[in-house]
């Protein structure tokens, strides 16, 4: 899959996305592992999934297996646990992963369907995503099925919306245990605490895995619903691509979140967009399944900077090239502060730098802890005046060519 991010960059989306990561190199002190229920899914208010939830056999057949092989997973792991204490806090674990396989298989079973077969058409996906996110030791397995299990329990539960409400319930309660997160929250956190070298490791790999993760949260959708096409209409290869990509299409809050993330992080590096940032996700056959190809370009295009002051929530533009600030109705901003002199300051703009001259004022013009009488600033710089605070803008507009 390509992802073109216009005006971005290929570092812009996993900063964010996986900040937590790389907290991993602090102390284990400071190192926290999210709890699932404090991770509030951000789109739930802005796509509703139930639409596209799959048929109760599809839904149940492909989370039991997954449960299963979780479990299958964690047991195999036993044998190389670093000490007997984590050998039996992950067999307590691993119990508490067959039980919701049970519970989920108990469902499918009650609805008259053999669970061998509701799981059979999932196996060799779900065998496959766990072959390519295998960890090379103890600890990678471990880190891999906190996000694994973590994200998929939290999407399968909201996917489940479009179940009967009687089934919807009986899934959540199934995966509402948390035995799992527990033990390995507090395993990682002892171990990076003596092996410090070990949280730099484990943060590439949670990095590593997460593309993998999120196309098998993909996969759980009902494509075929999401795109609009016919559950029994035959369809060629080429034809199937172009209804994966359609049923990408309908998934318009993530590409707004993407492009959430890249303005917060190009913000928070001290940049601006000139042009709107455009998010495009494009289906790549010649990727191997489970990575993403990142790439970035800008448009050519003529930016005006206009100089703005946010104060008392609103947002004044500066079009003069010296704005005045005071409590007197002769200010250009005009602002009721007893502290403020009649004119108390001005920004000056010269159409790209700009600066505040303080104009004699009683108790001062502050930036930056110190007062100034006459000093350069920039975007995001707070100006304090009296018993106000106004923070300096510098805002980017493209101008299109004559």
């Amino acid at each position: 899959m390509l992802l073109s991010l216009v005006q971005s960059s290929r570092r812009v989306i996993l900063d964010d996305v996986f900040d937590w990561l790389k907290r991993l190199r602090t102390t284990a002190r400071n190192f926290t592992l999210p709890v699932r229920e404090e991770r509030a899914a951000r789109n739930t208010e802005k796509v509703n999934l139930k639409p596209y939830t799959p048929e109760p056999k599809v839904f149940l057949g492909q989370l039991a297996y997954l449960q299963l092989s979780q479990f299958e997973i964690l047991t195999s792991e036993l044998k190389y646990s670093p000490n007997t204490q984590y050998k039996a806090e992950l067999g307590e674990a691993a119990a508490k992963s067959f039980e919701k396989y049970r519970a989920i298989s108990k469902k499918i079973a009650a609805m008259g369907i053999d669970p061998t077969d509701a799981m059979d058409p999932f196996v060799e996906r779900i065998e496959t995503f766990h072959s390519r996110t295998n960890g090379l030791d103890w600890y990678e397995t471990v880190i891999k099925i906190y996000l694994v299990a973590g994200l998929l329990d939290d999407f399968y539960r909201r996917l489940a919306i479009g179940l009967d409400p009687v089934l919807r319930a009986e899934v959540e309660k199934a995966l509402k245990d948390t035995k799992f997160e527990t033990f390995a929250k507090k395993v990682l956190v002892e171990s990076m605490a003596r092996d410090p070298q070990l949280s730099h490791r484990l943060a590439l790999w949670g990095r590593r895995i997460m593309g993998d993760v999120l196309l098998e949260l993909r996969a759980a959708f009902d494509v075929r619903k999401l795109a609009g096409v016919a559950k029994t209409k035959k369809l060629t290869l080429e034809e199937e691509r172009e209804v994966n990509l359609a049923s990408y299409s309908k998934l318009e809050p993530l590409i707004t979140e993407l492009v959430e993330l890249a303005t917060k992080h190009a913000k928070k590096q001290g940049f601006q967009f000139g042009a709107a940032l455009a998010v495009r996700l494009v289906q790549d056959g010649s990727l191997p399944i489970g990575q993403i190809l990142v790439s970035s370009q800008s448009e050519n295009v003529n930016i005006q900077w206009t100089p703005a002051i946010d104060f008392g929530g609103k947002r004044y533009l500066l079009t003069k090239p010296r704005t005045t600030v005071g409590r007197d109705a002769t200010a250009d901003l005009q602002v009721n502060d007893d502290g403020l002199s009649r004119i108390h300051f001005e920004v000056v703009w010269d159409g790209e730098k700009g600066g505040v001259r303080d104009l004699k004022s009683t108790n001062g013009t502050i930036i930056d802890g110190r007062k100034i009488n006459e000093t350069g600033i920039v975007a995001d710089q707070v100006i304090r005046a009296g018993h106000s605070e106004f923070v300096f803008r510098v805002l980017a507009k493209s101008v299109t060519d004559e």
